[in-house]
């Protein structure tokens, strides 16, 4: 089971499912908060600054190539560990009670299989 633990910054209060941020964001977070929105687009050449570890990658009709094929992807530590899953994109930002349960629905599945679950 997960939990809710509350990310605090000068700017919002976040609830991440039982995760916590990596010390690299959580300092480039307090130095500029100004600097990280919501939702961000990043690209390849930095998406290892996220040091996640899990990558979730919804994807969408619109995608014009995998992105499980890119090298860059490839690199992170999660990826290569087996710790990256894709899903509907269209479903996962629906913004609906029906959408919201499959949601919920994929991340029990997987979060179960996670190492350790």
């Amino acid at each position: 089971m997960t939990r809710a633990v509350p990310v605090e910054d000068t700017t919002r209060r976040q609830f991440l499912a039982g995760t916590t941020r990596p010390q690299a964001q959580l300092d480039a977070l307090a130095a500029a908060p100004e600097a990280f929105p919501v939702a961000a687009e990043v690209s390849l050449e930095q998406v290892h600054i996220a040091d996640a570890d899990l990558v979730i990658v919804p994807r969408s009709s619109f995608d014009k190539e995998p992105l499980a094929d890119n090298p860059l992807f490839q690199r992170l530590t999660a990826v290569r560990e087996g710790r990256s899953f894709a899903v509907d994109g269209e479903l996962w930002f629906s913004r609906s009670i029906v959408g919201a349960a499959l949601v919920l629905d994929d991340l029990d599945r997987i979060l179960g299989k996670l190492p350790g679950q």
